[in-house]
């Protein structure tokens, strides 16, 4: 099953993550691919604006696809995929069964990052028990770069 949510609309959220932030993702602990709600809700407190969202869901790998507003030209390449590695790292650790996590934007560039990837680079194991994904979810908000 494959569902995409119109959005229309840009998503926003103060740029200072804060407390708030964590104990709201917090609510979304142990989600799935296929809760169109929960996952939109998640890129909403990550300050991620999308026109459209699509969940693959049929079989694996399941993915969460992402499509992007057009970003700010003043950003850097690297600080934009950066940004977005650290997005993806709060959605592995919230949403359990996501194999790969892509965000495409109008200019034809596109960032994916898979669940097995990102365990390797950031040396640990998405599965988390809840104590500790709260603790790295927070580590994760705090060095993703603010623009």
């Amino acid at each position: 099953m494959c569902t995409v949510l119109s959005l229309g609309i840009a998503c926003s959220f103060p740029k200072k993550q804060n407390r708030g932030t964590v104990d709201r993702l917090m609510g979304y602990n142990q989600s799935f691919v296929g809760d169109a709600s929960a996952v939109g809700n998640i890129l909403t407190l990550l300050d991620v604006e999308r026109e459209k969202l699509a969940l693959s869901t049929d079989s694996r790998p399941y993915i969460i696809h992402v499509f992007c507003m057009a970003q700010k030209d003043s950003i850097k390449q690297s600080t934009l995929k950066e940004i977005y590695m650290g997005r993806s790292a709060v959605l592995f650790s919230l949403v359990k069964n996501v194999d790969e996590i892509k965000f495409s934007f109008p200019v034809g560039k596109e960032y994916v990052f898979t669940r097995d990837e990102l365990d390797h680079l950031y040396g640990v194991t998405f599965g988390l028990s809840v104590d500790d994904r709260g603790k790295w979810i927070k580590k994760v908000l705090a060095g993703i770069p603010i623009v």
